[in-house]
């Protein structure tokens, strides 16, 4: 019988473990036979003990190195010769609503495939916050099988893994981008469960190059059509906390009508993808951070905003569009 080993990720402000982390790893509990759960905050013992009934081990620590530091610190509690002992290794983390759909129909696709390691989505190469950055997995949902986690390439990877980075954009430009391709040099094949190549209808906007190439951003609605189980919380939160801004100080001709989409009619997006995730969950976690506004997406006023935008953009694109052909007249 194989054995699946689980390393989740947990990280709040708050120092509580929220209620889509129990669902996640209740969730994760069907697919894995064991989870270790380390937490990059200060969790109460009452927090601790909480979760014990689906996990293996509670790990505590300080957020240093962010998810790539929990993980090695995982990996150094699990020890090497356990950890090779296991067919799979998951890393996880709580950056994402899960499981949207059943991880087991994941997990069968991609068991099925002759891989040797695989996550959900693959950030393309792109110049961003991060660096210049290669093609990669996306770290929020990474498997790997025996043969990668027997290899001295990803021992010598996680062995160089330092809590020295407490930056985002330095932990990814570091090691999230760096592992696959380390990875791949090293002879082994990655996948993806998710061919996003046609995911990108959802963007079409260039405010911000850096964020539009992450489709779990951009792109979230495609990627639940798919049948992804993983909503990123960024999803949501991303479009509340920037697009009003946006629009306050006057860019709202940059708004893409899919912007408007993500920000104000989010709730009914994941309803008409058949998902059956308690919704209730996402949207209470929205209410105590950003209020009621952002839940009921039929209020007058947003719809207002959404159709007042589109014939003003196509106003400023017609406008440019004729004063480029008068200059080449």
């Amino acid at each position: 019988m194989s054995k699946r080993i689980g390393i989740f990720v947990h990280y709040d402000r708050r120092n509580t473990i929220a209620p889509s982390v129990f669902h996640y790893l209740q969730g994760l509990l069907e697919v894995c036979d064991e989870i270790i759960f380390v937490s990059n905050c200060e969790l109460s013992l009452t927090e601790q003990n909480s979760v014990l009934p689906l996990v293996s081990a509670v790990l505590t620590r300080d957020n240093k190195g962010m998810d790539f530091g929990a993980w090695r610190h995982a990996i150094d509690h699990i020890g090497w010769s356990h950890l090779k002992a296991c067919d799979q290794l998951v890393l996880a983390n709580d950056s994402c609503y899960a499981p949207m759909f059943p991880f087991a129909d994941m997990f069968d696709t991609m068991n099925s495939s002759t891989t040797d390691f695989w996550g959900v989505t693959e950030h393309p190469a792109a110049l961003t916050r991060s660096g210049d950055l290669e093609a990669h997995l996306q770290s929020y949902f990474l498997v790997f099988t025996q043969r990668v986690i027997c290899s001295e390439a990803f021992k010598k990877f996680w062995q160089e893994v330092s809590d020295d980075h407490a930056d985002y954009n330095t932990v990814v430009g570091n090691y999230e981008s760096k592992l696959t391709p380390i990875l791949n040099n090293a002879g082994f094949r990655h996948n993806t469960y998710i061919n996003h190549s046609d995911c990108s209808g959802d963007t079409g906007g260039n405010w911000n190059k850096a964020l539009y190439v992450n489709r779990t951003i951009w792109s979230w609605r495609k990627l639940l059509q798919k049948k992804s189980p993983f909503l990123k919380r960024k999803a949501i939160s991303f479009h509340i906390e920037r697009v009003p801004r946006l629009i306050r100080t006057g860019y709202g001709r940059k708004i893409t009508r899919a912007a408007y989409i993500h920000t104000f009619f989010w709730r009914k997006c994941i309803e008409d993808s058949n998902s059956e995730y308690p919704i209730e969950i996402i949207c209470k976690e929205v209410q105590s951070d950003h209020g009621d506004t952002w839940i009921n997406s039929s209020q007058p006023g947003k719809r207002i905003l959404f159709y007042a935008n589109t014939p003003y953009r196509l106003y400023k694109d017609l406008t440019k569009a004729v004063a480029a052909k008068k200059r080449q007249d």
